[in-house]
């Protein structure tokens, strides 16, 4: 896997590690909860790409690609998937998705010191960056973030079932 690809599972992963914390009373979630969370996800990564894809479409790097344009149709498949693979977890564990907390300022904090580094290492080679981010972009699918979304569900689900395992049993488990 190359590093951008990397950086974007990163991006989701930093996204779905909230929800791994407890969980208080159980509650259907509606549906702007889902929105919230998923729209959250998607500014995460639109803060954490946003310079470096700024600075390669200012650029004119690579040569003919529309970058910024590739990042929209990135950030509108990353929405699109991750919303209906949410709908469908909170169809099944609704109190997963209640239980998700928005970023907060630190979240911010963080995503800006990334999203400069990433700058640094995108002026440090320019061409060739830019062009990885275009290949980054163009992989990513609204099939491949619902699937990838579902697939973190799952991992959260069998750390989760592996944390209630233990005796005696943790006060916050069923």
């Amino acid at each position: 896997m190359n590093r951008r690809a990397t950086i974007l599972l990163a991006c989701v992963l930093l996204a779905i590690a909230p929800w791994t914390q407890a969980a208080g009373a159980a509650a259907a979630p509606n549906d702007s909860k889902i929105v919230a969370a998923v729209d959250s996800m998607t500014d995460a990564a639109n803060r954490t790409f946003g310079k470096s894809t700024a600075y390669c479409a200012a650029n004119h790097l690579p040569a003919g690609q529309a970058l910024d344009e590739r990042l929209k149709g990135y950030l509108a498949a990353m929405s699109a998937g991750t919303l209906e693979a949410m709908r469908a977890i909170a169809s099944k564990d609704p109190l997963f998705v209640e239980s998700t907390p928005l970023y907060g300022a630190k979240d911010f904090e963080m995503m800006d010191r990334q999203a400069e580094s990433m700058l640094q290492s995108v002026k440090a080679s320019p061409a060739q960056a830019c062009a990885k981010l275009g290949t980054v972009f163009d992989s990513g699918s609204a099939a491949f973030f619902k699937d990838f979304t579902q697939q973190g569900y799952q991992e959260y689900t069998a750390r989760r079932a592996r944390f209630c395992a233990r005796s005696p049993k943790p006060a916050n488990c069923k």
